[in-house]
């Protein structure tokens, strides 16, 4: 994914703004005291926490991992939780109590009780919300 990525920048033809402004964006902006942060266990673009576990350069390319460290010294604390998935884990359309996933790699359908990021996103929400109003 970043070797394609890498390629359509070269030829002016990524998407911007660039990693790497987005970064400098966030490490000297005020603006981040108020996030929360899903990931994925198993999520190979984005990256995930257990890349702590993994060698320098994935440690390096892990945007999770880079978010959590920029984001941890806030004024406010992060909030943070890693969740079974994958990077498209969120792309779905819900039929009834299930959630058919789009992704043809990955599962077909499955039951939204068995689902947490919809939890997770409620969950945060409500957190922001009230951080927001002390």
């Amino acid at each position: 994914m970043r070797s394609l990525a890498k390629l359509l920048d070269k030829f002016r033809l990524g998407v911007l703004p660039t990693r790497e402004q987005t970064q400098c964006f966030i490490a000297n902006s005020s603006l981040f005291n108020l996030t929360a942060i899903i990931s994925f266990d198993r999520d190979d673009s984005a990256g995930s926490t257990n890349d702590i576990n993994k060698s320098p350069e994935q440690q390096k390319n892990s945007d999770v991992l880079w978010l959590i460290q920029q984001l941890s010294n806030r004024k406010l604390p992060l909030l943070s939780q890693e969740i079974e998935g994958k990077h498209l884990e969120p792309i779905g359309i819900k039929i009834g109590n299930y959630i058919v996933d789009l992704n043809p790699w990955d599962k077909f359908i499955k039951p939204l009780k068995s689902r947490f990021l919809e939890y997770w996103s409620v969950h945060f929400l409500d957190a922001l919300k009230k951080r927001l109003g002390a």
